[in-house]
């Protein structure tokens, strides 16, 4: 199987997922689910590009409690988390890092974006320095007490559709490694 007929259901169920998620802020459980369970069955089945089942259970690892963390202060959805986790099912521990950097840094573009068109650029900067602040006492206070510490929940139009960055970030990581870049 050539790397590019590899990737055709990753980058179609993440564009999907990130359709999904820029129109109701919702990514499915059984988009999710069906990701990793097809990342597993290929890793299973057909273990090429360095991607078995070994590679494929640490990168589910990897793509779940790294971006767990951000999960529990409030800054990422469990949706994110989970897509992120069936992400790193398809190509393993290390890439799926890099693909949260990309994401977290076209995340970052999305949200400026939005606020921008939303004009609560302010608002987005003091619940970004809350976050931070949050993140930095985690060690100090727990989880459980620095996420009460925390803004008030986000309504549905001022959610970020996290999945759109996901997906994109996705995209950019195979088509690095289908241009022979990585």
């Amino acid at each position: 199987m050539s790397l590019w007929t590899w990737s055709i259901p990753l980058l179609g169920m993440c564009a999907l997922a990130a359709a999904i998620d820029l129109r109701s802020r919702r990514i499915p459980n059984w988009l999710k689910l069906s990701l990793a369970l097809a990342g597993l069955l290929h890793a299973g089945l057909l273990p090429q590009h360095g991607i078995g089942l070994a590679a494929a259970g640490r990168g589910l690892a990897a793509g779940f409690f790294v971006p767990f963390v951000f999960f529990a202060i409030g800054a990422l959805g469990a949706g994110d988390v989970k897509l992120l986790a069936a992400v790193g099912v398809w190509v393993g521990a290390k890439p799926i890092l890099l693909i949260m950097l990309a994401a977290a840094i076209l995340g970052g573009v999305l949200a400026i974006v939005q606020a921008l068109m939303q004009r609560r650029l302010a608002l987005v900067v003091g619940n970004t320095a809350l976050l931070a602040t949050n993140l930095m006492n985690v060690r100090r206070f727990g989880v459980a007490k620095v996420v009460a510490m925390g803004a008030e929940p986000p309504t549905l139009e001022n959610t970020l559709p996290y999945g759109v960055a996901i997906a994109a970030a996705t995209s950019l990581f195979v088509g690095v490694r289908l241009a022979g870049w990585m």
